[in-house]
């Protein structure tokens, strides 16, 4: 966590095991042995569940991250989940972001851009925010840690 973080309004934390994963012709272990992706990247889709918690709400967390690992390494993240809040709403949680495998570590440096949204009029007051995520992504320990802090 930088810094900075001290003075952002934080709205949410998660920590997310993964629970499934897809490959599209190169395998995790191949990236994460440092060996360079293909020449037109590599694709994975990476379920993941857990829970939420935050000064406002908390509850369970599930999705998927559709990521795109580019030739040079750097990993595009498309993410959607489903916090199912403890008093039983529902709020979408959408995340385009990066992240950076860390030197010489099973670690990814993660940074998103989220937006929320809700219905429920319980929780109708995500549907304003502009989230900031930080965190990392413990490739050993199959564990992803984000903080989202009003943007």
């Amino acid at each position: 966590m930088s810094d900075s973080s001290a003075s952002r309004e934080l709205v949410y934390e998660y920590t997310v095991q993964f629970t499934g994963l897809v490959d599209f012709g190169v395998g995790l272990d191949a990236i994460l042995g440092g060996g360079p992706p293909p020449l037109e990247g590599a694709r994975f889709d990476a379920a993941f569940a857990g829970t939420v918690a935050g000064p406002r709400f908390g509850g369970q967390i599930s999705g998927t991250d559709y990521v795109h690992v580019r030739a040079d390494g750097r990993m595009a993240l498309h993410i959607h989940g489903v916090v199912t809040t403890d008093d039983g709403a529902r709020i979408s949680l959408f995340a385009d972001g990066v992240g950076m495998l860390r030197a010489q570590e099973p670690v990814i440096d993660v940074r998103e851009n989220v937006t929320l949204f809700s219905s429920d009029p319980r929780h109708a007051w995500v549907n304003g925010l502009q989230v900031w995520g930080e965190g990392w992504a413990d490739m050993a320990a199959g564990t992803v840690t984000i903080r989202g802090y009003r943007a």
